[in-house]
C-alpha cells in the first residue's frame, strides 16, 4: 500500500490547522462504527447521520445505480421476527436500523448532490475538510468507487493548494472509521510524514508534532504505516504525494482507470 508514488516535493508543508477557539467542535470521533443497513422504502431510503440522528431521504433508485451495497440483497436482521431477510424495495424494512453516528451531518447532502450529478466544489477549510474526509468513508460504506476516487482528488487538491499536511485527529479520525488498509490512510499519513521530515531538517529537535506522537503512542496500524512512509521518505526524498498522477490514487476494480490525470499545480 505505502511506497508505491514516485512524485516530486515542493516547498515546506504546513500543517493543517483549525481555530483555537473552535478545536473542541473540530474533533473528529474514534469510535468505530459497523457496516449499517439503512431502512429502505419503495422510493426513498432513509439514513441517518451524527449524534443528532438527522434523517436524510436517497432516492432508491439512483442509490442502487451507484452502489453495490444496496444492490447486494445481503440479508439484514428483522426485528419483529429476529429472522434474516434480503434486501425488499415493495416495502419498507422491519429492522430497526443503526444510524450513522460518525458520519458528519453535512455529509449526505454531499452524496445527495453528487448521486443527481452535480459538481462538488471540494473542501475549502477545516471544516469542510471534515465534510469530505466523512464522506469517502462513507463511499466506502457504501461501496460508491467513483465517489470515492473523486472524493480523494478533492482532498488531495485542497492540500495541495494550500500546502496542508493532516494532524493526529485527522488520522485518528481516517483509521478508526476505516477498516484495514486504503489510499486516504496512505495519503494522510505521507502528508504527515513529510512534514515532520522538513521541520526535522529545519532544525527543529524533532518534527514530530505533539498530536502525531499521541497517535504512535497507540501502536497499530496507524505507526506501522506511520514506520513504512518514513522509510519510503528516506530513500525518496523529494516524495510528494499531493502532486502527481491522480489516477495512483485510485481504485479501478469497478470502474476504468483514468486519462490525462496528472493535475496542475
Amino acid at each position: 500500500m505505502l511506497g508505491r508514488f514516485p512524485v516530486v516535493l515542493a516547498d515546506p508543508i504546513k500543517t493543517e490547522i483549525i481555530p483555537t477557539t473552535n478545536a473542541n467542535e473540530a474533533q473528529e470521533t474514534s469510535s468505530t462504527p459497523g457496516i449499517c443497513r439503512p431502512k429502505v422504502f419503495p422510493d426513498f431510503t432513509f439514513n441517518h447521520a451524527g449524534y443528532l440522528n438527522k434523517s436524510f431521504a436517497l432516492p432508491t433508485k439512483l442509490l442502487m445505480t451507484a452502489s453495490p451495497f444496496f444492490r447486494s440483497g445481503a440479508p439484514v436482521a428483522d426485528s419483529t421476527s429476529g429472522k434474516a431477510h434480503p434486501f425488499a424495495f415493495d416495502q419498507p424494512f422491519l429492522l430497526k436500523s443503526p444510524p450513522f453516528p460518525d458520519i458528519d451531518k453535512f455529509t449526505f447532502p454531499l452524496l445527495q448532490e453528487w448521486l443527481h450529478g452535480k459538481d462538488l466544489p471540494g473542501p475549502n477549510n477545516w471544516r469542510s475538510m471534515t465534510n469530505y474526509l466523512s464522506l469517502y468513508v462513507l463511499a466506502m460504506q457504501f461501496q460508491i468507487e467513483p465517489l470515492k476516487n473523486k472524493t480523494m482528488d478533492l482532498i488531495r487538491a485542497y492540500y495541495r493548494r494550500e500546502d496542508m499536511s493532516a494532524p493526529g485527529w485527522r488520522l485518528d479520525y481516517i483509521y478508526a472509521n476505516t477498516d484495514g488498509p486504503n489510499l486516504m490512510r496512505a495519503f494522510l499519513v505521507y502528508t504527515a510524514v513529510a512534514r515532520a521530515i522538513r521541520q526535522t531538517s529545519s532544525g527543529q529537535a524533532t518534527g514530530i508534532s505533539n498530536s502525531i506522537q499521541k497517535c504512535l503512542k497507540a501502536g497499530g496500524d496507524l505507526a506501522a504505516d506511520y514506520a513504512a512512509a518514513l522509510v519510503t521518505l528516506a530513500v525518496q526524498p523529494g516524495m510528494d504525494v499531493r502532486i502527481g498522477n491522480s489516477c495512483n490514487w485510485h481504485e479501478h476494480q469497478a470502474s476504468r482507470e483514468c486519462l490525462n490525470t496528472i493535475p496542475r499545480r
